[in-house]
């Protein structure tokens, strides 16, 4: 009967089946009326009582004829009375009979049914059973949809796809009374979760291949504005779910264990979402490097969302890789020698000193000018091994010796600094950045802060200082706060 039962249909037919059926044992009682009456005495002859007797016996055989057909769900057919009495309620009976067998043919779903019933009744059980072709036809266009799974490569997808969904079950329901409602609440809440099951393996793909991109993320960029714009959509998506699922539950919808299960863990996730969102507003904010104080404040709030994602280990792991990068762009891997050189006790500019040297004697005079950079030729390496004979330090014109050439403390205070950090820049990365590894390197910048303060970098201008000691000390405080970001976990 496709879900619908016998007496709730009859009903919505306006055929009350008690109704009827006491309509019929009402018009059999009434046949009655044509029965012959007694004799009026007992003298009668016995011509009257055989008279009598086959009036009688003829009305009890068009009695049981009416019965008959009464009960029955099936036209009469060939059953007809002489008796005027009698054929008004049999052939009432017949006309019912038939409106009660297009009745058991459109709960039986026969496909092209014929109705022979009364010209209401049979127009009405037209119209129903065209409606019933369409429910048909709308619930298999649903249940293939549950048979593929969404197409969502954006945000914009996952509505797109709930739009085109909920827009076929609101025309199944339309469609007519017999609409299963019950079942059309089942599917909205199921195709709901479908959409959220398809938009978090998205969200993930996203979020993974945004947070890979070196900090600081920009912003605008397509793998952050994607990944975010994703994380919006799945949030509401799932407290779109929840207002599902709660309307269910106002209407006795039951759903097997595995939705509930599956739908509260959703609505469960939601915070980490939110907080995946606020981390790519944290790694692309804007000049992410330039506070020299901003790490112990930027920890903080990194630590605030870390701990909102604790029910995904991969997530996690991310998180903590993002904060081992951030601590190694934010404290310099290498510092710059000082502009200056000391010559013959006086500060001179570097750019002004040329070492000149002959690769073996007796050859042409080679010239080489000194480095800012601790890594290339500098006064450092001349004074542990300075390449080929007859050595002369020329600036301005004026030649000096060798023994005349020393750095300045401010590039004492970076070859310290550079040793320092590189021990650290050779650590496996898992490690690299605890509070216990970078206890040296805080060391190193404490104990002549004021010039590790004044150091610069490699491609910094003359006037801006990197404040080295200021961010280690900072980095240092935001990594004993926030223990759980450095971690290693095996």
């Amino acid at each position: 009967m496709n879900g619908m039962k016998g007496g709730a249909l009859l009903l919505l037919l306006g055929i009350p089946f008690a109704l009827y059926a006491a309509w019929q044992v009402n018009g059999a009682t009434h046949i009655g009326t044509g029965a012959p009456e007694a004799p009026a005495d007992k003298t009668a002859t016995k011509e009257q009582l055989d008279a009598s007797s086959a009036k009688a016996t003829a009305w009890s055989g068009e009695s049981r004829k009416a019965v008959a057909v009464t009960w029955q769900y099936r036209k009469a057919g060939p059953d007809a009375s002489s008796d005027a009495t009698v054929a008004p309620v049999v052939n009432a009976a017949e006309a019912r009979s038939a409106d009660l067998n297009d009745l058991d043919t459109f709960l039986s779903s026969v496909k092209q049914p014929v109705f022979t019933g009364t010209p209401r009744l049979k127009l009405r059980y037209t119209e129903w059973a065209s409606e019933r072709v369409a429910l048909d036809k709308d619930e298999r266009e649903i249940t293939d949809w549950f048979s593929r799974p969404p197409q969502i490569a954006t945000a914009a997808d996952a509505d797109k796809e709930m739009v085109a969904f909920i827009k076929l079950v609101d025309q199944y329901v339309a469609r007519s009374q017999f609409a299963d409602k019950v079942k059309a609440t089942n599917w909205r809440c199921r195709a709901r979760l479908a959409v959220i099951e398809a938009l978090t393996a998205l969200a993930t793909s996203q979020y993974r291949i945004a947070t890979s991109v070196k900090l600081p993320l920009k912003a605008g960029t397509n793998e952050g504005t994607a990944a975010v714009a994703t994380l919006g959509a799945l949030k509401i998506q799932i407290a779109s779910l929840g207002v599902d699922v709660t309307q269910a539950d106002i209407d006795k919808v039951a759903f097997d264990a595995s939705f509930r299960i599956a739908s509260e863990t959703k609505s469960g996730n939601a915070s980490e979402y939110t907080a995946r969102e606020e981390l790519l507003t944290l790694f692309a904010q804007p000049k992410l490097f330039d506070n020299a104080s901003g790490a112990t404040q930027w920890l903080k709030l990194v630590a605030s969302q870390y701990a909102k994602t604790t029910k995904n280990p991969e997530v996690q792991a991310l998180i903590r890789d993002k904060v081992q990068e951030f601590a190694d762009a934010f404290v310099p891997a290498v510092a710059r020698l000082d502009d200056d050189v000391i010559l013959l006790g006086r500060a001179t500019p570097r750019d002004k000193v040329v070492f000149e040297f002959e690769v073996q004697a007796g050859d042409g005079v080679m010239k080489k000018n000194l480095s800012a950079n601790p890594n290339e030729f500098n006064e450092f390496v001349l004074k542990s091994k300075p390449p080929g004979v007859n050595h002369v330090i020329s600036s301005v014109g004026n030649k000096y010796v060798l023994d005349d050439l020393k750095p300045t403390p401010l590039s004492n205070a970076a070859v310290a600094y550079n040793a320092a950090r590189a021990k650290l820049a050779n650590r496996p990365a898992p490690s690299r950045w605890t509070a216990d590894s970078v206890a040296e390197l805080k060391k190193a910048c404490e104990g002549q802060k004021e010039l590790v303060d004044q150091l610069r970098t490699l491609d910094s201008g003359p006037k801006d200082e990197a404040k080295i000691a200021t961010r280690v000390a900072g980095l240092v405080a935001g990594m004993e706060a926030n223990k759980e970001l450095f971690e290693v976990v095996p």
